[in-house]
């Protein structure tokens, strides 16, 4: 079951899946309530109607209005448990244990990332946080005195994550933001997009997890830290290279999976819904030509910028230069 909250269209989606193993056609209605897992306080959404087609196993879609929703943001973490239930010719057919969610929408808008109708910035990208499980609390309070609203998680779908599940559920009690980095699985289109689906489904009903970053896709190489690059529109790319249709394939893949989140590349190109940058721009790189790497983005911000690994002073950067000014020097050697 997943929640699917619609902060524009004041709206709760839910998706989940019906096993029907008596291949019965027709319509049900689904119940839906929300309660604040703080409180016990219950909200009544009242009913949706769909219709099943009669397969063994069917993905079904409904979506109830909620004027006034509960909303999650980091600095005040509601969190819900969602009740469902199905009722087929006026009896209760099942009703699924609840599921947690947080109310919140992300999007992007210009240079911007939004929440819920508020536009914020991630501060920090620290990685291999949620290795910690339980003991992610002490890392978050770790990043946070350093200034960090948010950090990376790392080598999804590349390597086991144990603790995965524990470390979700302190970021979302705790507003503790993550975008997570994918590795893009091979095989078949079939194989590929069932591989990503399930590795994100992991994902869909935690309010910490803002987006994506597919972290190896060729395309762009040529511009990865390039400063120019952090400005230029995505028209500039070239659909006709091969690399970029692998990229471009690979956002629509990520978007089939998870179409609620943002989605973009690891320090490298102008596709994807943000631009990136690592810290390391070369060993002696002066802290001025740091600093300068974000004109061009400022100039046009034509993406969001979220920065990956470590140095919290890009996030300064980047937005002085959009203020029009630059860090003094003195400053920043202190």
């Amino acid at each position: 079951v997943f929640a699917v909250p619609s902060y524009r269209g004041k709206r709760l989606g839910v998706e989940f899946q019906v096993s029907n193993g008596d291949a019965w056609a027709g319509e049900v209605a689904v119940r839906c309530e929300v309660e604040e897992t703080a409180n016990g306080r219950r909200h009544d959404l009242g009913e949706a109607s769909c219709r099943l087609a009669g397969g063994a196993r069917e993905q079904v879609a409904v979506s109830f209005a909620w004027a006034d929703p509960v909303l999650w943001f980091p600095d005040d973490p509601r969190l819900l448990d969602l009740h469902l239930s199905v009722v087929r010719d006026g009896r209760l057919a099942d009703a699924p244990p609840p599921v947690r969610f947080g109310f919140r929408e992300v999007w992007t808008d210009g240079g911007n990332l939004v929440m819920n109708g508020v536009p914020f910035r991630i501060r920090g990208a620290g990685n291999g946080w949620e290795a910690s499980g339980a003991g992610a609390r002490s890392v978050i309070d770790f990043y946070r005195a350093r200034g960090m609203n948010a950090a990376i998680g790392w080598f999804l779908g590349a390597t086991p994550q144990p603790a995965l599940e524990e470390a979700l559920r302190v970021a979302d009690e705790t507003g503790f933001l993550s975008a997570f980095n994918l590795f893009m699985p091979g095989g078949s289109e079939a194989a590929r997009r069932e591989q990503l689906r399930k590795t994100l489904d992991n994902f869909r009903n935690h309010p910490c997890v803002y987006g994506y970053v597919i972290g190896d896709e060729p395309y762009c190489f040529e511009y990865q830290n390039d400063p120019v690059s952090l400005g230029r529109p995505a028209s500039d790319a070239d659909p006709g290279d091969p690399l970029c249709q692998s990229n471009l394939d690979a956002l629509r893949r990520v978007k089939e999976a998870d179409p609620t989140r943002p989605v973009g590349f690891y320090t490298r190109g102008v596709l994807g819904d943000f631009r990136s940058l690592m810290q390391y721009l070369g060993y002696g790189t002066p802290l001025q030509t740091r600093e300068e790497y974000f004109k061009y983005w400022a100039e046009t911000r034509p993406a969001p910028f979220i920065g990956t690994e470590m140095d919290t002073s890009l996030y300064l950067y980047a937005y002085l230069w959009q203020k029009g000014g630059h860090l003094p020097m003195d400053y920043a050697m202190g």
